[in-house]
């Protein structure tokens, strides 16, 4: 269990309130005859705060206060105390993964200009959690570590290295400070200047719950001024980037069900399952859709008319030949007119907002962004799919196809993809998932694990799973999140 001195701040994922109750509850598992005095200073509070936290806990049923033989209380931990500590322990992880992420997507975009401007001594500034995620980055970046302090009483060390008082570090020891602590590092910023740190020598890393406000543009190219970065490109919305929809394939595992009807047009819970899928689309904020087809075309092209009322941008892109899913999507990039595009499967859909995932591939600036789901979250029967490799903030270490999945990250069919870079791609016919490696290798591509479910109309086992869990909501990722 963390220490209670890295309490998280507020504004971020946790609070300062649940941590404290996490670790309460912890405390009070692990020794039930703690005395309030003692639980007050692991958990870092005042005594008449815990007093009043265990009152309310007491109160909630997490749990029961009991006298001893020795005129002691007694700390019992519920089975609802136990639910509640797993919950909140489940919580703090979210938080520690999305600080980790976050702090390093900042990070490694700041420290690259560093290494632009030539100067690479950096003294790192801090001794908490966000210290130690900047000390692993700028040894990853290459760049000097000039060492650690504090401009408090500092620690004896740090990670192994000895911390000093900041008023004790030669001026010419360093070329940048980079503050990165749970404490506002504006506020550490100011302390810095009043030892005489020149101000443009000091980086101070955004409080926890301020990085996902910073700009794009701002992150990657810190130097800027504001007209350099205002030329920048601009991040697209939903509204402003296409959805290529891949409608072309035969859907031969699914028997006689596809003799007079194209997969993606099947009837789930009483509508073609397409119009989910643009439903759900269009409900995040996108708005005009290509579909990619070429097994009886026309038939999507009378679903186009008969959906314009409410989804008045939709384009049908013929194939003139059956072109797999690489060539069709290839093909269909002919026709996008924005910088970025989204592409999905037409007979599938995963319980994952797109809308977060086309920005961070956008402040990124990746070439290639997919979605992957775990294996124990494909429904109806897991074949015939491709399991991604992924490494360190979802770099893609390897992609196999699997005939039958029984673990790892498997594919979703759902991509945001730089338009130039697909338009790099050959033409002609070919498989995208067969081909994901060799394109990829020239590509600057990123997984998002996701941990939704994904449902795959792409066999009888599938589609007939598809019909159960739509049968009550026409929303698709409510239905996937509620089944």
């Amino acid at each position: 269990m963390p220490s209670a001195s890295r309490i998280p701040p507020r504004g971020t994922a946790m609070d300062a309130a649940n941590y404290r109750q996490m670790h309460l509850l912890d405390e009070v598992a692990k020794t039930p005859e703690i005395t309030q005095r003692d639980l007050a200073n692991r958990i870092g509070v005042a005594l008449g705060l815990t007093n009043l936290m265990l009152r309310r806990l007491a109160k909630k049923g997490c749990i029961k206060i009991a006298g001893t033989k020795r005129s002691r209380l007694q700390y019992l931990i519920t089975p609802k105390g136990l639910l509640e500590k797993t919950r909140l322990t489940y919580e703090y992880i979210q938080y520690s993964v999305q600080l980790y992420g976050d702090v390093r997507h900042f990070l490694r975009e700041r420290l690259t200009a560093l290494l632009r401007s030539g100067r690479r001594r950096i003294l790192l500034c801090g001794s908490d959690e966000l210290t130690e995620i900047a000390f692993l980055t700028i040894r990853e970046a290459g760049l000097e570590l000039a060492g650690v302090a504090n401009v408090e009483a500092a620690p004896a060390s740090f990670l192994g290295l000895a911390v000093r008082r900041m008023a004790d570090v030669p001026a010419g020891s360093y070329d940048w400070v980079l503050v990165a602590s749970l404490r506002v590092n504006t506020d550490i910023a100011g302390e810095l200047a009043r030892l005489g740190v020149p101000e443009e020598r000091i980086i101070a890393l955004p409080h926890p719950g301020a990085l996902k406000k910073i700009s794009p543009a701002e992150a990657r190219h810190p130097g800027l001024d504001m007209a350099a970065r205002e030329a920048l490109p601009r991040a697209l919305s939903p509204a402003e980037t296409d959805v290529v929809v891949l409608c072309g394939g035969r859907g031969t595992r699914l028997g006689a069900l596809t003799d007079a009807t194209p997969k993606p047009l099947l009837p789930v819970a009483n509508a073609p399952f397409l119009q989910h899928l643009l439903l759900q689309l269009h409900a995040e904020g996108f708005r005009r859709f290509l579909l990619a087809a070429q097994y009886l075309p026309e038939q999507f092209q009378a679903f186009a008319a008969a959906i314009a009322p409410a989804l008045p941008d939709v384009e049908v892109i013929v194939e003139p030949e059956p072109l797999g899913t690489g060539g069709a999507l290839r093909h269909a990039a002919q026709a996008v007119r924005s910088s970025v595009f989204v592409a999905v499967n037409g007979d599938s859909w995963v319980a994952q907002p797109i809308a977060p995932v086309l920005a961070e591939h956008q402040r990124r600036g990746l070439d290639c962004t997919v979605i992957a789901v775990p294996a124990s979250q494909l429904e109806g029967g897991a074949v015939n799919k491709g399991i991604w490799r992924v490494g360190p903030e979802g770099r893609v270490l390897g992609f196999r196809t699997e005939a039958v999945v029984t673990d790892g990250w498997v594919n979703a069919g759902v991509y945001v993809l730089q338009h130039a870079w697909v338009r790099s791609w050959p033409t002609g016919s070919y498989s995208l998932e067969g081909n994901l490696e060799s394109l990829l290798t020239r590509a600057e591509a990123r997984v998002f694990c996701a941990p939704g479910r994904l449902v795959d109309i792409g066999t009888p086992e599938c589609y007939a799973w598809a019909n159960r869990v739509m049968a009550t909501s026409e929303n698709l990722t409510v239905a996937l999140t509620s089944s």
